[in-house]
């Protein structure tokens, strides 16, 4: 019996075996990948680009405000995001070392007051944090500062000017003084990182104000509120092409105002100049077009009044007015044949005149 069991269990084992061989050997089927669909490739790219703009913007505006070290590591990111040097490496080497040269500047600035004035010494440490935040002596004597008593109240009391401007819903200008005075000596104050998020909310709040007013044609105070915004935000484009837009519907109103005057005064060449010109500004100006019906159809009213006193000014040989008054004619109607035979005439006669002179 075992004679027989034996064999059967070596084929058996001799199975099993050459079976996890095989089962070990075969390759592993890996499950295909989805490809990406085109609205999360456009998703993909639209988030790429946002964080561009964002890290460009932040840029510029670190290096306006002298945080050299921040601005250099935001055109970092431009360019890790970009894959390829959109902002100049030798850019950013000059802002990294400009950065540290300004934070050895003001740490030395700083150790000096650091006995005589402390706010002072603050302040200066501060600036030092924004260009060189691992400042190896620096830094322990920022935060070594920060801890002394009389730095204590002093900022807890620029950090209640900033939360009493808060909580009366002020401008951005207001909220931005404040802010600016507390980040002179504090740049990681909780009560500043609450404030930048206020004025930055309130930005946007103002904006849409903003340009909801000027949908409504509300004007002068759209315009109020784009240039508060730009006390702030000195370049910011958005109140820029808004201020630039009001501007030009301010010089069209003048045009049709000018236009109804010269009208009035029955100056109607004058009044159809100027409502023509409002009109390449703004083609469906209802005001302009007004004008412009108006002066044009009193103007071929006057017309037969006007070939008459040119023809008596050409008999009492007055060419050049006569040329004059026919020419207003033409420009009203180019194809009236009165003052075109008129107007050669008249240059004839004025050619016959400088010949005998």
């Amino acid at each position: 019996m075992l004679r027989v069991i034996t064999p059967f269990l070596l084929l058996m084992g001799l199975f099993f075996f050459s079976g996890c061989a095989m089962w070990m050997q075969t390759p592993k089927t890996t499950a295909a990948k989805t490809p990406l669909t085109p609205q999360e490739k456009r998703t993909i790219y639209q988030n790429v680009l946002n964080e561009i703009e964002h890290h460009s913007t932040k840029g510029d505006e670190y290096y306006k405000e002298g945080y050299y070290y921040e601005a250099a590591r935001s055109y970092e990111l431009v360019n890790f995001y970009e894959d390829r040097a959109v902002i100049p490496a030798k850019k950013i080497r000059e802002i990294t070392e400009k950065a540290h040269e300004n934070g050895e500047f003001f740490y030395k600035k700083g150790f000096e007051l650091y006995t005589k004035d402390k706010t002072q010494a603050l302040r200066q440490l501060n600036m030092m944090m924004r260009n060189n935040p691992h400042h190896p002596e620096g830094k322990p004597l920022y935060l070594k500062l920060k801890k002394e008593p009389e730095i204590i109240a002093f900022l807890q009391a620029k950090e209640q000017a900033v939360q009493n401007v808060l909580q009366k819903d002020s401008d951005i200008k207001k909220i931005n003084a404040v802010l600016t005075d507390l980040l002179a000596y504090s740049d990681d104050s909780s009560v500043a990182i609450e404030a930048k998020k206020a004025l930055e909310n309130k930005y946007t709040q103002s904006l849409e104000e903003a340009v909801t007013l000027y949908n409504k044609q509300a004007y002068l105070q759209a315009a109020t509120k784009f240039k508060l915004i730009r006390v702030v935000y000195t370049n910011d484009p958005t109140a820029t092409k808004y201020l630039a837009r009001i501007d030009e519907k301010y010089a069209i109103e003048k045009l049709v105002k000018d236009a109804q005057k010269e009208l009035s005064a029955n100056a109607y060449e004058k009044a159809i100049a100027l409502a023509e010109k409002a009109l390449d500004k703004e083609s469906d100006h209802e005001e302009a077009r007004s004008v412009l019906a108006k002066a044009k159809a009193l103007q071929k009213a006057q017309m037969p009044q006007l070939i008459e006193e040119a023809k008596a000014l050409y008999l009492r040989q007055d060419f050049e007015h006569a040329k004059a008054l026919f020419q207003s004619v033409l420009r009203y109607d180019p194809d009236d044949n009165t003052s075109l035979t008129y107007i050669k005439k008249i240059e004839q006669q004025l050619k016959t005149l400088e010949s005998l002179r």
